[in-house]
């Protein structure tokens, strides 16, 4: 064991000193005839350290409460975020939720949060009112991803999760078709907006890959341009996006006008974002009753025609940008509501084989 320090005087300020711990600690101020008050003051010190190193131990070694978490969450969603293994939009939505959930419950421990908790915070909804199925599925999961969390730091925040009713999320069953896509192209007012709805439709691509494409990603030789997409850390793979031939010389016109940044640009000169290209859409539609009318609806339009024309949907998978087929037979396969179609499919499985000649 080392030496106990000993207060120590210093004449110039006559003050009476200790260093514990390489940190030096005023005790007293008085004449160097005051070495007992200032040896009273040394013996309260330790008490008073010993004392914040046990409350110290102890607040480390308890769970964690709620906003902590939450904070410590959002920390690392940022450092995802500048790594560019997050979307702007994802991690806007993520922080959304985890404020609202830490304002609700930010000094409660995570393992005392219940079920019934969650129930009753999903029930108010955000500053908007009552959620719907979509966004109580959403945040729901954002939970999720904040108690994963918390295990990774060691933490055992309990699971509320299995007595929780998870809403299955909204799915647009409606999908445009392509004189619906005419009418929705007709009532948008700019150009520049019924130009990027065009492209997308066109080479089925996720609205993002659109509005954020720049001619350095585009390989000139092959009719494709190539990016990070949002298979890319799992399949370790860029995004090959196919672009239909009759695009490649209007591609060529943006890029002497725009050699920098984004091709396709907004009205007001800048670059597309995700709301405002919805705002035109929504913009269009007001009044009208097009509940089909939306941006990525146009996907699904491009998938949906592409499986209704026989494209292979393996083929259909990889011009989606899609890991595997499971997706598109899950999300894509809309063919429901191709009556003519699948009556004629009908007919073939019910009629008679064809006799062979002889």
């Amino acid at each position: 064991m080392g030496r106990t320090p000993k207060p120590w005087y210093r004449s110039t300020r006559q003050e009476w000193r200790v260093e514990v711990g390489g940190v030096q600690y005023l005790l007293h101020k008085g004449g160097p005839d005051e070495r007992e008050q200032a040896e009273e003051a040394y013996h309260q010190l330790r008490v008073d350290l010993t004392a914040a190193k046990k409350a110290a131990a102890v607040a480390a070694s308890a769970p964690p409460v709620v906003g902590e978490v939450v904070v410590r969450y959002l920390d690392s969603l940022a450092t995802r975020l500048e790594d560019g293994e997050l979307s702007q939009s994802h991690y806007v939505g993520q922080v959304r939720v985890g404020k609202s959930f830490a304002l609700a419950y930010g000094d409660r421990q995570l393992s005392t949060i219940t079920a019934d908790d969650i129930q009753s915070w999903l029930a108010k909804g955000g500053n908007r009112g009552p959620w719907n199925a979509t966004s109580r599925y959403y945040a729901i999961h954002t939970l999720r991803a904040i108690w994963k969390f918390a295990r990774k730091l060691k933490f055992d925040p309990g699971d509320p999760f299995d007595a929780l009713y998870t809403p299955t999320p909204g799915r647009r069953e409606e999908i445009p078709t392509l004189e619906q896509l005419e009418l929705l192209i007709q009532a948008i007012a700019h150009e520049s907006a019924r130009e990027i709805l065009r492209f997308i439709v066109a080479v089925g691509c996720r609205p993002g890959e659109a509005y954020t494409l720049a001619a350095k990603e585009i390989d000139w030789a092959r009719d494709v341009f190539v990016k990070p997409g949002k298979t890319t850390k799992k399949t370790q793979k860029l995004r090959v996006v196919y672009i239909p031939p009759e695009w490649m010389p209007r591609l060529r016109e943006l890029a002497k006008l725009h050699p920098e940044g984004e091709l396709f640009r907004a009205p007001c000169g800048g670059p597309w974002t995700i709301s405002l290209l919805g705002y035109h859409v929504r913009k269009a539609r007001r009044g009208k009753g097009w509940p089909w009318a939306t941006v990525y609806g146009l996907r699904h339009l491009f998938a949906t025609e592409a499986l209704r024309r026989g494209v292979p949907v393996a083929h259909v998978s990889e011009l989606l940008g899609h890991v595997d087929t499971k997706q598109v037979m899950k999300s894509y396969s809309h063919l429901a509501r191709h009556d003519v179609e699948l009556h004629a499919s009908l007919a073939r499985v019910q009629g008679k084989p064809k006799k062979r000649k002889r």
